[in-house]
């Protein structure tokens, strides 16, 4: 009877090893996939700011550009209307 008691303790023991290392088998598996989680997280992050940065950019390179558009497009008119002067001025001399 002793060693029956024995051996169903021992086989308790075993069983309860044997979950114990499924348990940190499936604890390891869960931290390495919330690790794997967490660099996805960091990916779209890193790509959201990536975007948002180009985004920022592309409207400043198109502000840019109006600006300097409309620069030249004041310079184009002042010239016009030197030329357009010129032209009036040789009309009268004739």
């Amino acid at each position: 009877m002793q060693d029956a008691l024995e051996l169903s303790e021992k086989a308790e023991r075993i069983d309860n090893a044997g979950y114990a290392s499924e348990r940190l088998v499936d604890v390891l598996l869960e931290e390495s996939l919330d690790v794997a989680d967490i660099n996805v997280e960091f990916d779209e992050i890193t790509i959201k700011a990536v975007v948002t940065v180009l985004e920022e950019s592309v409207v400043l390179v198109l502000e840019f550009g109006y600006v300097a558009l409309e620069r030249l497009q004041n310079r184009v008119d002042v010239l016009e209307v030197v030329l357009f002067k010129s032209l009036e001025l040789l009309d009268g001399a004739e």
